[in-house]
Formats: structure tokens, sequence, C-alpha cells
């Protein structure tokens, strides 16, 4: 099981609060999550950072930043050492470090990311705490224009039923429920995910249940899943008698901080996962859907 793909949506929303006060220079700031630090470098706040997780890797020059520790277990010793006047932190998994934190009256800032909607609320919060609202504003718009192509290019097809795999056994499916992103952005991207009736951010399924759904396209969004997991699972009677398994629309070699990291590369795979569903109208090589298995 890959940990820097899926940490951040295997735990659930343990509490919500955002203080949107400007910080006054802001020169030294902790990210306590790579979709965070995403959002850092995308409003040119590289320079600002003093600390991240382990697992914030991307972009490139993240990994050469001072760590704090895991994403499940920030160092707060650390963090406290770095003297870091403003903390971001994920909405999940992290309120014992916050309280503690605020406690010793270090500005901590929680940022949502269950939905789209978070995530350019993030954008924009993080904007306007370090005086950065112009980029922030202008990278939401063109973010917002990206959306609004797909949702012009799909708008007249058919929706392909579609199925993304978390992680998986043989036996046993973890995917993405009506209250996930992963749900929006096959919506978004003009498909219809078969778990959309369950009414979680990640449930477990069976192959029993997946072909009485019988999705037209399977996307497996772990690139640690071994080639031997899928073919043992796609071998499942449950499974290999869906359409997509008979039509060969199996999909594993997409990049899964696309689409299970919830930060502002959320629409390059909202863009990978319509190509995957249509690809009758994204033609070309930039276009279409990535390698099958």
């Amino acid at each position: 099981m890959c940990k820097k793909s899926l940490i951040i949506i295997l735990l659930f929303p343990l509490f919500f609060a955002i203080n949107l006060g400007k910080v006054a220079e802001a020169k030294r700031i902790v990210s306590l999550a790579p979709s965070i630090t995403e959002i850092l470098f995308l409003l040119n706040l590289d320079e600002q950072i003093v600390g991240v997780t382990t697992n914030c890797d991307y972009p490139q020059k993240a990994e050469k930043l001072e760590k704090v520790g895991l994403f499940e277990s920030p160092n707060l010793e650390k963090i406290i050492s770095l003297k870091p006047d403003l903390v971001l932190a994920p909405d999940s998994g992290q309120n014992s470090a916050i309280s503690r934190l605020r406690d010793l009256n270090i500005q901590t800032v929680i940022l949502p990311s269950q939905n789209m909607k978070d995530v350019f609320e993030s954008i924009e919060t993080v904007g306007a705490l370090t005086d950065k609202e112009k980029i922030a504003k202008i990278s939401l718009y063109k973010m917002q224009e990206r959306i609004n192509k797909i949702k012009k290019r799909v708008a007249d097809q058919p929706c392909p039923r579609a199925l993304v795999i978390i992680w998986a056994t043989p036996n046993t499916i973890m995917t993405a429920g009506r209250k996930s992103f992963i749900n929006e952005l096959i919506n978004l991207a003009g498909g219809k995910n078969i778990t959309a009736s369950i009414d979680y951010c990640y449930p477990m399924i069976s192959p029993e249940f997946v072909l009485d759904k019988n999705p037209d396209v399977i996307i497996f969004g772990n690139s640690s899943n071994s080639k031997e997991i899928v073919k043992d699972l796609l071998t499942q009677p449950g499974i290999r008698n869906t359409r997509a398994v008979r039509s060969g629309r199996i999909y594993r070699n997409l990049n899964p901080d696309l689409f299970l990291r919830p930060g502002p590369r959320l629409i390059a795979g909202l863009e990978e996962i319509a190509r995957i569903l249509h690809p009758n109208i994204f033609i070309t090589k930039e276009e279409g859907p990535d390698e099958k298995t």
C-alpha cells in the first residue's frame, strides 16, 4: 500500500476551523500535508517554507526542504524548533498536534480538503493569509477554465460507469463513495461512479458488488497495486465478467497523486479521467487516455 498516495484520504475529518486574518510578515511557514505544500508552491511561497512532512514530494524542490515528520505523526519539537510564524494543517488526523501548537501561540490554520470547493477555498485562504491574493485569484481562474473546458467537451457524451480502485486484495476493494472528491472528479469528467450511492468517503466493496454494478471502465488509483495483485483481482468472477474487463478498459498507469491528493493538481487528474472515460473526443497523444494494462 502506497502511503504517500493514500495517507490523506484514509483518515476522516475530525474538525474544521479557519482563521482568515492576514499573517504579518509570514516568512516562516510549515506545511503539514503534501496538498498544502503544493498550494504554497503554486502561490510562489517556496522561499517562505521552512518545514514540510516527509510525504511532501512535489514539486521536486519540496524533497529538499526540512522535514517535520510523517503526515500522520508530525514532530512537534521539530516544528517548534523551526520557529514558524504560520503552520498550515489539513482537516484530518492532526488535532492533537494542532491543539498543542495553538497552546504555544503558534498561528495554525486548518485547510479543508474533502471536495473541490474545499480545494479552491484553501488556495484562496492561503493567498489571503500570505498577501498572495492576486496569484491565488489568477490560479483559481485558470483552474476553473480547465474544469469548464472538460465539462463542455463531455456535456453531450454518454456517461460511462466507472470504478476507481484505490487499494485492493483479490477479495476486497477500497473505492470512492459519494462524499469523496474522487466521486466529484468522475462526475465532472462525464462519468458515473458506480459507488456514488454509498454515503461514505472511501467504502470497502466486494467483487460481487462490482459485478452487480458492472462498470464500463476500471481505474486503479494506487501504483503500489502490483501487476500480480491486479491480475488476481481481475480473475475474480465478480470482476472478470464486467464490461470493463471484457472490453479491455482497465487503466493502472496514472499518477495516483493527480487524483488522490486534494491539491491544485486535481485538475490534471480530472483531465486524465476525462481522457480515459471519453477517448473518442480526446484524439491526439496529448489528449488520449493513458496506456492500458
